[in-house]
């Protein structure tokens, strides 16, 4: 049971930003509606609370999103791998049930590389609590970045 702030039952309509923590580790965003913002959900990353049931609809930038986290520091990806295919992967997790995500983790460029299970691991742990939201929560990180040249 989380011991922090509970922020629930909320309707954000037609205005700068929906919910913006920042500073605590520890609390529930859930049963909102946020609709027309310019970003739904913002938590830093020393955030370890839960996200979730929020319908979140017509916002500018993005859905949830993981301030100041990227992809490779989030999960442990080494810097090696080209971003292309990380976003490749995150897109294709979006776009599939949740029951072939893991044979499409093993077949992505992250099965090549040693710390394939813990990273593989923490993939599939974000998809069950988050749901298909890969590409919404790094969203900023992977599209301010653009497209990096393949090595």
């Amino acid at each position: 049971m989380n011991k922090g702030p509970k922020i629930y039952g909320n309707t954000i309509h037609d205005c700068g930003g929906g919910i913006k923590i920042e500073g605590i580790s520890d609390g529930e965003i859930y049963s909102n509606n946020i609709d027309r913002c310019i970003f739904g959900i913002k938590v830093d990353p020393t955030f370890e609370g839960e996200i979730f049931d929020n319908r979140i609809q017509a916002v500018q930038e993005d859905a949830i999103s993981i301030i100041k986290y990227n992809p490779y520091e989030y999960f442990g990806i080494p810097q090696n791998i080209n971003l292309n295919e990380i976003r490749a992967l995150f897109e294709q997790l979006d776009q599939s049930s949740i029951i072939k995500h893991e044979e499409i983790i093993k077949e992505s460029a992250l099965s090549k590389i040693e710390q394939f299970t813990s990273i593989a691991e923490r993939i599939l742990n974000f998809t069950k609590e988050y749901g298909p939201v890969l590409t919404a929560y790094f969203g900023p990180y992977l599209h301010n970045l653009g497209n990096l040249p393949q090595p």
